[in-house]
């Protein structure tokens, strides 16, 4: 299950704003663990994004990419 609460409170404020990052992993038959090895290799490279309010008029929301994961 993905759930950040799972095993204890997450609280969260304008200071620390609560930070998840997911993959999911779809095929349909049974997948060699290194092909699954490489695929998560490759997210985990990938940038962050965050969820901000929108700039532009019309716009309520906004996705902005951030650093990679260090």
């Amino acid at each position: 299950v993905a759930s950040p609460c799972l095993d204890r409170v997450q609280v969260t404020t304008k200071t620390v704003p609560l930070t998840l990052r997911y993959a999911l992993y779809i095929h349909r038959d049974a997948v060699p663990a290194e092909r699954i090895a490489a695929a998560l290799a490759t997210w985990q490279t990938m940038p962050n994004y965050q969820i901000a309010k929108g700039t532009k008029p019309h716009h309520k929301w906004e996705l902005r990419t951030l650093s990679p994961p260090q």
